[in-house]
């Protein structure tokens, strides 16, 4: 056997640079990415692929770690992903996607043998530099399709686009709208936490407008991520009797509010006077609701979006696949019709009713009950109790401040990452996964690892 002992350092110091690029690139799904055998991939599951290769000599010496929690959970949410494809509907698929699985699950793991806090603020850098370069790319996108710009120039696809809606959802560099939020929960949680730590004016001032971003979106699932966000950060302030952090952060919100509902009542006026000249078909604008694209009709059309949860077709059909796919489920309790087979499967059973083999549930935990079954479901339920259990834990220890922001950060994506799974499917999204490589990292080196609770660790 190699004895890769005398090679250590240089594998650290080649993981922690991997994991400084990694963090760079999460942001980027549309650009830079290249098609192989059908599958495309990005830069960043390159990266994050080296990552792992890099990580190999831990994962062999530690290989016990998998049986022990946290890593417990996920090699058992894997084994069941494994069995279920090899009884899948349509096994070549479920394979596939259990891959995929398997590449996010590793990945968490790297990146917490890797994440050191003695690093924390030049990861902080990265994500916050590219964070805002995301976004200052979507306000351009917002603001140069309201003004007649090209979707050539912008790179907005046609269907976020004010045609639609009478104006622009941005996606910046992301495959949608709902993804950008998704990923802008990250920045947004670390630099709330990091207020909370630290009380500095100017972290409040980058929540908020991480906070517009996302409510630029208009991804009514990251609104609900947020508030549950901002409603336990609110609750831990007050814990802590931080009363007048609390208003000031209440400021920030009403004011990242009134700046969206400013910019896309703006983005009607510049909208109404260029709308002819648009890049996208006319025949998109058949969506379009009775209200002429002005700041009147955006604004009815943004309170109508956000508040139609009853009649709103997407909210129709994500409540009609997640009731099909626990039916699903029900039908195949124990191991599910395999994993990313849901589509299939819908389509050859209720032909009538589906006709996209890609299609999904729009929700998670119904999408895994589906195609993994319960012992799926069930190994990703103990991984969620170890997370709340270790956040119990945490609260109780005295950590360094770079832990407490890392920690309260990671904390907050992982309430609004749960949140939002339960608008929108697909496990395995790649910056999720770093993230919870990061909360596992720091849980696992913190200080609550004594007294009453150590058979909790």
């Amino acid at each position: 056997m190699i004895n890769l002992a005398p090679y250590d350092a240089l594998l650290a110091k080649t993981r922690n640079g991997l994991l400084f690029a990694l963090l760079f690139l999460l942001p980027f799904d549309l650009y830079p990415r290249f098609e192989l055998y059908g599958a495309t991939i990005r830069l960043s599951q390159v990266v994050g692929l080296c990552l792992i290769v890099a990580s190999a000599p831990l994962l062999w010496r530690k290989g016990k770690d998998w049986l022990s929690t946290p890593w417990v959970f996920l090699a058992a949410f894997l084994v069941a992903s494994v069995f279920a494809s090899i009884f899948a509907f349509n096994p070549s698929r479920a394979f596939a996607t259990t891959s995929y699985y398997a590449f996010s699950i590793l990945l968490a793991y790297a990146v917490a043998a890797t994440f050191s806090l003695k690093d924390s603020k030049t990861y902080l850098k990265i994500v916050f530099g590219v964070s805002v370069f995301v976004s200052l790319f979507g306000l351009y996108q917002f603001f140069g399709d309201s003004a007649g710009l090209s979707i050539r120039y912008t790179l907005l696809l046609p269907q976020y686009t004010k045609v639609i809606f009478g104006f622009p959802r941005i996606q910046a560099l992301s495959l949608e709208p709902l993804y950008l939020a998704n990923y802008l929960i990250i920045p947004f949680s670390l630099s709330f936490a990091a207020y909370i730590s630290q009380r500095k004016h100017y972290q409040l001032v980058i929540s908020g407008f991480f906070l517009t971003i996302i409510l630029l979106t208009v991804a009514r699932g990251a609104y609900f991520a947020v508030g549950a966000i901002c409603l336990v950060g609110l609750a831990v302030m007050a814990a802590r009797k931080m009363y007048k952090q609390c208003l000031w952060f209440a400021f920030a919100g009403v004011l990242a509010i009134v700046a969206t509902v400013g910019m896309i009542r703006m983005s009607g006026v510049l909208a109404s006077k260029v709308i002819s000249k648009t890049a996208v078909p006319r025949s998109a604008e058949k969506n379009l609701p009775d209200q002429t694209v002005s700041p009147e009709g955006n604004s009815t059309r943004l309170l109508y979006h956000v508040g139609s949860f009853g009649t709103d077709g997407s909210v129709l059909d994500r409540k009609k696949t997640a009731a099909r796919a626990l039916k699903v489920g029900l039908a195949h309790p124990i191991l599910g019709v395999g994993p990313g087979n849901f589509g299939r499967y819908v389509v050859a059973q209720y032909p009538n009713e589906y006709k996209d083999v890609a299609q999904t549930v729009n929700n998670e935990p119904a999408e895994i009950f589906a195609e993994v079954g319960v012992l799926g479901l069930i190994a990703l339920a103990g991984f969620a109790a170890w997370i709340l259990s270790r956040a119990f834990l945490y609260s109780l220890a005295s950590n360094s401040e770079a832990a407490n922001i890392w920690f309260l950060g990671t904390g907050f994506m992982m309430l609004g990452f749960a949140v939002q799974w339960q608008t929108f499917s697909t496990l395995y999204i790649t910056h999720i996964w770093v993230m919870i490589g990061i909360f596992v990292g720091v849980a696992l080196g913190s200080k609550n690892r004594s007294g009453l609770f150590v058979k909790l660790s």
